[in-house]
């Protein structure tokens, strides 16, 4: 029962809607002109969002860096030559290896 009310329904949405075929050159020239600069004004948007978002990124991450840096240098009363590390377990002041 319920099949036969939407196959009614499809057939009557289906017979309202015009054939692609049937439709004005010119209108459909102008959906097609209307499509392509939606999807153009869009790629131009994505674009701008990529952009601005690596730019918050970079000012965020900066900003982190330079934070944990001071802390590091902070704590670190003997710094080492700058981008080496001390190896675990054998920092100054933590006893040295294996108890």
């Amino acid at each position: 029962m319920e099949s036969v009310e939407l196959d009614r329904l499809i057939e009557r949405r289906a017979s309202r809607e015009p054939d692609p075929d049937q439709l004005e050159p010119s209108y459909a020239e102008s959906v097609r002109r209307y499509n392509t600069g939606r999807r153009e004004a869009n790629r131009a948007e994505w674009a701008a969002y990529h952009a601005e978002q690596a730019e918050r990124l970079r000012r965020n991450l900066a900003a982190l860096i330079s934070h944990h840096e001071a802390r590091a240098a902070a704590l670190n009363p003997h710094p080492l030559v700058q981008g080496t590390r001390p190896v675990a377990g054998f920092a100054a002041g933590t006893g040295g290896g294996a108890g």
